[in-house]
């Protein structure tokens, strides 16, 4: 039998399920982003973090555009997970997907190896919402394993 926090959470999962679905994108999107600037703002960890992210990367740039550059990431990171949260719905049936999806490469050649019993590999940068783009591989007939290393 599960625990009262347990069913609490549950509960609460499915609401925020519920609401998300319930929002046309746009607002859905706009509540992420500022949920994403208030996370920034308010978790002095996550904005050191992100900031001394930025100075590594691009040195020593004016802090208040860092500053800007470094709250926009918080934002992104908010909508990603929005909409990852709410794929099924952005993106539709499979042959919606496979639509409003672009892939370049050797798709066909994939596909035939799936068929085969052969896997394949599928390399890519972490640029945008690569999990969308997971989420079309499956539609482009393909069982997918993902590698990842557990963040700092």
């Amino acid at each position: 039998m599960s625990r009262p926090a347990s069913l609490l959470v549950r509960a609460v999962a499915r609401l925020l399920d519920v609401v998300l679905h319930a929002l046309p994108p746009r607002a859905l999107f706009a509540l992420a982003e500022g949920l994403g600037r208030l996370w920034f703002r308010i978790s002095p960890g996550r904005r050191r973090v992100v900031l001394e992210n930025l100075r590594i990367a691009f040195g020593a740039d004016p802090t208040a555009r860092r500053g800007r550059v470094a709250e926009a990431s918080c934002e992104a990171l908010a909508r990603v997970l929005a909409e990852t949260l709410v794929a099924d719905r952005l993106l539709g049936t499979p042959g919606q997907v496979r639509s409003r999806l672009r892939f370049h490469g050797a798709w066909d050649a994939l596909r035939e190896d799936v068929a085969r019993g052969r896997g394949g590999l599928v390399v890519t940068g972490h640029l945008g919402n690569w999990e969308l783009g997971a989420y079309g591989v499956r539609h482009h007939g393909a069982d997918l394993r993902v590698m990842a290393r557990p963040l700092d």
